[in-house]
């Protein structure tokens, strides 16, 4: 009894690995297909910026597919992406993130600050990232949390206000900073321009639908 158990222990191992195997082959092959024209660094750093960003986004909409169909998982993306560009990329998470969001939140901000934060705020948080990919409102209530969190930020580490009156000032507005309602605000004011800029993205990214097709799993 014992030794038909381990036996069937072991067959469902097998099994799940075998699935595993197929699931990680399928993820590189689809992604590959997106980056076949990248074998090294210098090829990502030649593009142009408005080709980085295309590339950018057309991967997070191909992650945020594979997400939602159970392909990839949080913890796996790290080693996925590795296993697929090696160590030449560093952080690949980073690399290929940053060019899209930098893009479409430097239409609001120009670059400075605001724009340098939410792009490391949310390649800090690739899953949500991933996801926010999958409908434009999505990525537009992921901006304004990230917008609300510099403010807040910035509250806090204001300097030259250090009265009693001036905490209780950047509690107070910290507090409202992060109600929702505020959020909300921000997110129907940014999700026009931003459905927009996915709209350009997405017709953009429909000459590679037919090669991706192929790859579509059952």
């Amino acid at each position: 009894m014992l030794e038909k158990k381990v036996r069937q222990s072991l067959l469902e191992i097998k099994k799940q690995k075998n699935k595993n195997l197929i699931k990680e082959n399928l993820v590189k092959s689809r992604i590959l297909v997106l980056v076949e024209h990248i074998k090294t660094k210098d090829d990502f750093n030649k593009l142009s910026e408005n080709k980085k960003a295309q590339l950018s986004f057309n991967i997070l909409r191909e992650l945020s597919y594979l997400e939602s169909n159970g392909l990839i998982l949080e913890q796996d993306l790290g080693g996925a992406l590795k296993g697929i560009f090696g160590g030449f990329f560093g952080n690949a998470t980073q690399t290929f993130f940053e060019p899209i969001i930098k893009n479409i939140v430097s239409k609001f901000f120009g670059e400075g600050y605001m724009t340098n934060f939410i792009v490391s705020y949310l390649t800090s948080k690739p899953s949500d990232l991933i996801k926010s990919f999958s409908d434009c409102k999505l990525f537009s209530k992921l901006v304004a949390e990230s917008v609300a969190e510099s403010l807040v930020m910035s509250l806090q580490q204001a300097k030259g206000f250090d009265g009693i009156g001036y905490s209780f000032l950047r509690n107070s507005l910290g507090g409202v900073i992060k109600e929702s309602s505020f959020i909300e605000g921000l997110e129907g004011a940014f999700s026009k321009g931003i459905c927009e800029l996915f709209s350009k993205f997405t017709s953009n990214a429909e000459k590679v639908e037919s090669k991706l097709s192929a790859e579509t799993p059952a």
